[in-house]
């Protein structure tokens, strides 16, 4: 009797111990990637694990958080999930959730490492896991999700863009662009035009000026999207209390946010201009300004988009001057809207797109008027009116280039028809450089250059409309420096053909002058009482008055 119980002691403790094995081996092998992945509907998790960075670590490092309490809870949950298996009761999407403690067992100086590079934005792990954000607290989770195309704990922008941009204007609070997005360095060409974005520091330039529409959809939480996880009445009475859900859903529980919220997406606007803030409430009557700022609703040009709408700059990016006249939010624009953003010296240019659009403007009125009797002997009369009209009622200053060659051509029209005479179109709209992106109608203007009368016209149809012929651009060349050094007047116009001509330059003849340290009359030389040539004491060596040619009629 004492043999046999001796015998199944031996046997007991045999048995215990073949168990404890047992359950030893059977705890290794699930615990190893390839028993998770031999289940069908864990083969796409598996899948995505594989490809991931996370390849060398196995599930259950990240899935069973630390202690051992956790360890018997996510076995006791595994079992249950083979029973659901066998019986046919599995859901077709398993449901997992990762503690930050998980994480933390490797990546736990991530939060002290301070701001890291994510693909162009600065990003920073501390304030986003320590801090409430917008009265949440997020997990690491929360943005790295478990699986996103194919993907594996990888971060997925779609929480981010719905943080930052959800009910926030754009440009401010956590919508504040340098909140992620540094200042470039670069200088940035675009549709012709360049930028340099250190002035946004210089002038306090708002980002949202130019980049605009670069934020899509609103992230709103439809009450159909809980029926698809719950029917109890008594949850569904939750749906206004927003703090709850967030701290049900995100701070204790991993839902990504994509599962109630609309996605909201964001990116470069690709100089394809959406619908300006202005539009979204004045969506009438300002459909002359849109059309001439889009360079379209005109007759006899092709589309000519203004330079500033290729680039993407709204309503707002020139319109945010305050209007004492008007009361409101509204904002007018001005040179100090142009020169917000490229400095003082624009005022000039923005100045001479109002005198160019003034006088064509007046000169274009004029043959529509004067021809008007004779309407029905001009084809397309109705367009030349059109173009006037869209032009007027659209403030042409919003698109220069384009008003200009509108007028131009609807000038021109009357011209050809022969019903009353007109002179030429004073300038040539085939003469265009990248330099007349703002120099509008610099072909047509004369100015002084050195007490000198200078016309633009003529030496841009010489060089062909390339103005570096003589200036260098505004990058290259030093403060108040006009021609380039390696240039000059004299090199061109002192030359042989072009000396009986020197007053279509000299227009101001000076009245005395100090010669060889003697007073010079020398408006007396040129007047009606001698009538000397200008050719007659300047020669050609130099084009400086020589002391010897005195000799000729004076004996002292």
């Amino acid at each position: 009797m004492r043999e046999r119980l001796r015998w199944l002691a031996f046997l007991g403790v045999l048995g215990l111990g073949g168990l404890l094995v047992l359950a030893v081996l059977t705890v290794q092998l699930t615990s190893t990637p390839s028993f998770c992945g031999s289940c069908h509907i864990m083969r796409p998790y598996y899948a995505s694990w594989k490809a991931s960075t996370h390849n060398h670590i196995a599930c259950v490092e990240c899935h069973i958080p630390p202690g051992l309490g956790s360890e018997v809870q996510k076995k006791y949950e595994a079992l249950s999930m083979v029973a659901r298996y066998f019986t046919g009761t599995y859901s077709t999407k398993p449901w997992a959730e990762v503690e930050d403690a998980a994480c933390f067992r490797c990546h736990e100086k991530r939060l002290l490492t301070g701001p890291i590079r994510f693909q162009e934005v600065k990003f920073n792990h501390a304030p986003h896991l320590s801090e409430l954000r917008n009265g949440k607290r997020l997990r690491c989770t929360s943005c790295h999700t478990q699986i996103v195309q194919d993907t594996h704990i990888e971060v997925s922008t779609a929480p981010c863009f719905l943080c930052h941009f959800k009910g926030s204007p754009p440009g401010q609070g956590v919508a504040r662009c340098t909140l992620c997005h540094e200042v470039p360095d670069t200088v940035v060409t675009a549709s012709g035009m360049r930028f340099v974005h250190q002035r946004v520091r210089t002038y306090s330039i708002s980002c949202t000026w130019c980049h605009t529409g670069n934020v899509w959809g609103n992230g709103v939480v439809a009450r159909e999207r809980c029926l698809s996880c719950h029917n109890r009445r008594d949850i569904l009475e939750n749906f206004p209390n927003t703090p709850r859900l967030h701290q049900i859903h995100i701070t204790e529980h991993k839902v990504e946010c994509g599962r109630c919220h609309e996605e909201i997406q964001h990116g470069r606007n690709h100089l394809t201009p959406r619908v300006s803030a202005c539009q979204q409430c004045h969506t009438s009557g300002h459909s002359p300004v849109r059309d001439l700022y889009a360079g379209r609703g005109g007759t006899g040009v092709p589309p000519r988009p203004d330079p500033m709408f290729r680039v993407g700059t709204g309503c707002n990016g020139c319109h945010f001057l305050p209007d004492s006249t008007r009361s409101g939010p509204l904002r007018r624009a001005g040179a100090a809207s142009c020169m917000a953003c490229h400095g003082p010296a624009f005022q000039k240019v923005y100045q001479s797109w109002k005198r160019a659009l003034q006088h064509a403007l007046k000169r274009t009125e004029d043959a529509i008027a004067r021809a008007r009797p004779f309407k029905q002997r001009i084809p397309g009369w109705d367009a030349i009116v059109g173009n006037l009209r869209l032009i007027k009622q659209g403030n042409g200053i919003h698109n220069v280039g384009y008003s200009l060659a509108l007028l131009q051509w609807s000038y021109e029209k009357i011209r050809a028809s022969r019903v009353i005479p007109l002179a030429p179109w004073p300038e040539d709209a085939s003469m265009q450089s990248g330099c007349s992106l703002c120099h509008v109608g610099i072909v047509s203007q004369t100015g002084r250059f050195k007490n000198l009368v200078f016309r633009h016209g003529p030496h841009l149809k010489q060089s062909k409309g390339d103005c570096r012929v003589c200036h260098r651009s505004h990058d290259e060349k030093p403060r108040g420096e006009v021609l380039r050094p390696d240039r000059n007047c004299v090199n061109c116009h002192h030359t042989r053909s072009l000396r009986s001509n020197c007053q279509r330059c000299h227009l101001q003849i000076p009245e005395t002058l100090k010669v060889a340290g003697k007073r010079f009359p020398h408006a007396y030389h040129v007047g009606e009482d001698v009538e000397l040539e200008c050719t007659d004491c300047h020669t050609e060596s130099g084009w400086k008055a020589q002391v010897d040619v005195c000799a000729e009629c004076h004996d002292d």
